[in-house]
């Protein structure tokens, strides 16, 4: 792809794409006690880590993982959030559907969490993940805990670029170009959740 129209199109069909099957798992909680929740071990197992049995296992990478897979993409090695540090493009600044990775316990520890960018305060960046209160939802963290930001970029097709971008006019383009800049639109549930802040402590990772 060699436009800026469809270089626009491919950021924000993919990361349309990541919001809407993240937010499928909007409210899956975690099960105190010897009964797990099967939706939780669905991320591991459905990415190849069959050995996670209970859903106390740290999830917020698994969960990511699982999202790229169901987008078209590819789960990161491990379990370790940081790994995301490696995989797509840097971005500065991030839009809606970027992941973020932020550190947990040290900077230079090998703990981390990896979650979907939603909005920013100025203190604040809120995301979308799971391992947040112990379920998907989404929270505000500190953005001194950021390390780092990435944009995946899926498989599109010939037939997606087709529809993005062929058979418009001059003008055509140049409003589509207008309307990729702008935040998707969404129907209003989403929307609410979107904007939803989470309970509880701006700083847990938990």
């Amino acid at each position: 792809m060699n436009t800026e129209l469809e270089q626009i199109a491919l950021i924000h069909y993919t990361n349309f794409k990541l919001i809407n099957i993240a937010l499928s798992q909007y409210g899956i909680t975690e099960i105190p006690g010897d009964e797990h929740n099967p939706e939780i071990l669905k991320w591991f197992h459905e990415t190849g880590r069959k050995w996670v049995s209970t859903d106390e296992t740290p999830n917020c990478d698994a969960f990511i993982d699982w999202v790229a897979m169901k987008a078209g993409g590819q789960p990161s090695p491990g379990l370790l959030a940081r790994e995301w540090l490696k995989y797509g493009k840097v971005v500065k600044k991030p839009k809606l559907g970027d992941l973020v990775i932020f550190w947990r316990v040290s900077k230079d520890s090998i703990y981390g969490h990896v979650a979907i960018y939603i909005r920013e305060t100025a203190k604040y960046v809120y995301v979308l993940g799971a391992n947040q209160n112990n379920q998907v939802c989404i929270r505000a963290y500190r953005k001194d805990r950021v390390l780092g930001y990435r944009r995946l970029v899926l498989p599109m097709t010939v037939t997606d670029i087709f529809a993005l971008t062929s058979q418009l006019s001059p003008a055509e383009k140049g409003e589509l170009a207008d309307l990729l800049h702008k935040e998707p639109t969404h129907d209003e549930r989403t929307t609410k959740l979107l904007h939803e802040e989470g309970p509880g402590d701006h700083q847990s990772f938990a």
